[in-house]
């Protein structure tokens, strides 16, 4: 999904970003035409494993970064996630 991301973004993307290591609170990220940090972070669930932990962003991490009126976290989710 990081991949097809920016291509849907087309001309309101300033700057993009799909390269994020596994414990970090985004898996893409773009600054906007209008000067927003947005992060997105994907959840899913794979049903091939035997375990699975998914990421979840602690209240500090969220706070610093929402030291900034400037950025958004935007959360993408498959329908059988929160099931």
């Amino acid at each position: 999904m990081a991949d097809e991301f920016e291509s849907f973004l087309d001309s309101w993307c300033r700057e993009y970003s799909g390269a994020f290591p596994r414990r970090a609170m985004a898996d893409l990220a773009f600054l906007d035409s209008e000067g927003f940090y947005s992060v997105i972070d994907i959840k899913t669930h794979r049903t091939d494993t035997r375990f699975s932990m998914p990421n979840l962003t602690s209240v500090e991490r969220l706070s610093r970064f929402y030291q900034s009126d400037r950025n958004v976290l935007g959360i993408i989710s498959n329908s059988n996630f929160f099931a």
